[in-house]
């Protein structure tokens, strides 16, 4: 089957996105059939890890080439017949996982837990329709495009405006980018009574209900815009958490109990995204050589194919990832 670049692309970050499934196709499995319990006593040897690799996980190994959903590793492999004839099923490297599947799976795995010192999944998330992909794609696209709005990098994504909004929220979470918001930065967020409201507590439930009833109870005090430092600093207030205040007031405004009152200006730009220092290194040392690796740029090739470099940090890789399934 003939894919295109960007399907390439897609296709190796969403199958490569745990430590786990980059191990086994950059690592335990060749050329030479192997069953699933071959490739656990291959891991056990070769990352010194009794943790990850046991004879009771062959089941994991065999849903990552069995599974239907996407970003399995079926992609990359033969299957066969075990020896002497035996019914369990084999795995090898074909051809397209041999020139792309390994080098891009040990690649990922040194670039990003050993170089950067961050696990795959803690960025590039589970493989949930093309998601690892996207998180790719979204990061080089914001790193490309400095100050780019929400409604940019909507533009700019290939899922809905819901899926590009939780993608943002994990890879700021990851520190991969932040937001700015000019109208924060130089007034703060404000809040105003709606006309209706008397300060009452109805109207809802609440993530924080004791925090949301002890704001109703302060903010009847403001007929003019108020701030979530305005209800910190009111008489009494009994919480000083300043996220679960402005959470809070997110909420309320979302539920019709205040409206934002924040002076927005239309025709301006008053927020952006940008990439971290982390962000752009991640868009500049993994994700733009992985695509020029596919494209056959000779210096991305070159990058890409150190087998002997990553081989010899595997075990840093996967300290990490027996961190994150712990």
């Amino acid at each position: 089957m003939e894919l295109s670049l960007d399907e390439m692309v897609d296709l190796l970050f969403n199958s490569f996105n745990n430590e786990l499934k980059a191990v086994i196709i950059g690592f335990l499995v060749d050329e030479t059939p192997r069953t699933a319990a071959n490739v656990l006593e291959r891991g056990r040897e070769l990352t010194k890890d009794p943790i990850t690799f046991k004879p009771r996980r062959t089941s994991v190994i065999q849903n990552y080439f069995d599974g239907e959903r996407q970003g399995n590793l079926d992609f990359f492999v033969d299957r066969g017949i075990g020896r002497r004839g035996q019914p369990t099923v084999s795995y090898a490297l074909n051809a397209f996982g041999r020139e792309y599947g390994a080098p891009v799976a040990r690649f990922l795995l040194y670039q990003s837990d050993v170089r950067f010192n961050l696990p795959l999944q803690s960025w590039l998330g589970l493989s949930q329709q093309n998601g690892p992909a996207e998180i790719a794609h979204l990061l080089a696209y914001i790193d490309e495009n400095p100050a780019a709005t929400t409604m940019d990098i909507v533009r700019a994504s290939r899922v809905t405006k819901t899926a590009v909004l939780a993608k943002l929220k994990k890879m700021a979470e990851a520190g991969l980018i932040y937001r700015r918001s000019f109208a924060q930065e130089e007034n703060g967020q404000t809040y105003t009574l709606r006309p209706q409201q008397d300060g009452s507590i109805q109207g809802g439930s609440y993530k924080y209900s004791n925090v949301y009833r002890a704001i109703c109870r302060a903010m009847h005090r403001y007929r003019k815009p108020f701030s979530a430092q305005d209800i910190r600093s009111s008489p009494g207030f009994p919480y000083s958490d300043m996220d679960k205040i402005k959470e809070t007031l997110g909420d309320m405004v979302r539920k019709g109990k205040v409206n934002d009152g924040t002076p927005w200006r239309a025709g301006e730009r008053m927020s952006e995204f940008r990439t971290t220092a982390r962000g752009h290194d991640l868009a500049r040392w993994i994700i733009n050589p992985i695509i020029g690796f596919v494209d056959h740029e000779s210096e991305s090739v070159e990058l890409v194919s150190k087998k002997e470099i990553y081989q010899r940090k595997l075990p840093i890789a996967m300290q990490l990832y027996r961190s994150q399934i712990r």
